[in-house]
């Protein structure tokens, strides 16, 4: 696992998600752990990103709660291949830029783990599509809650 370069893509990293982190690097060893905030701040929180300095990245400029596909989308695919990612982990399904990063992921022979904190049943059908859409692009699955 150590010589798995892994992409940790968060809204925003936080504290809390540092210690997270900080743990991951522990293991797999300190250059093989990247991460990302989506945007630059929130609106939610009132967060700003992390400062852009050694293997963290932001994908946008833009706040998390503003859309900015072409840059996000452009960002992630520059860091999957400049720094040759075989694992990436994301903060599960709430943007739709997850989405696609999930595809992009898998695409690219990486192995895909989400993480979300619960599931949010919406109806069956969009449960089935959601189930498969996951089964599909997604290796592991971590939920918090049910």
């Amino acid at each position: 696992m150590a010589s798995k370069r892994t992409l940790i893509v968060w809204d925003r990293l936080g504290d809390y998600h540092r210690a997270r982190v900080d743990a991951y690097k522990a293991i797999c060893g300190e250059g093989n752990v990247y991460t990302a905030d989506l945007g630059s701040a929130d609106k939610l929180y009132g967060w700003k990103a992390s400062e852009e300095k050694g293997n963290h990245h932001i994908l946008s400029d833009k706040p998390v709660d503003v859309r900015d596909f072409r840059a996000r989308i452009g960002a992630f695919r520059k860091l999957l291949k400049a720094h040759r990612i075989r694992q990436v982990a994301i903060a599960g399904y709430a943007h739709p830029e997850y989405f696609f990063f999930l595809m992009m992921a898998k695409l690219a022979g990486c192995r895909v783990v989400m993480f979300a904190e619960s599931w949010y049943g919406t109806g069956r059908f969009r449960n089935f599509i959601k189930g498969l859409f996951l089964r599909t692009f997604v290796d592991k699955v971590f939920l918090s809650g049910k």
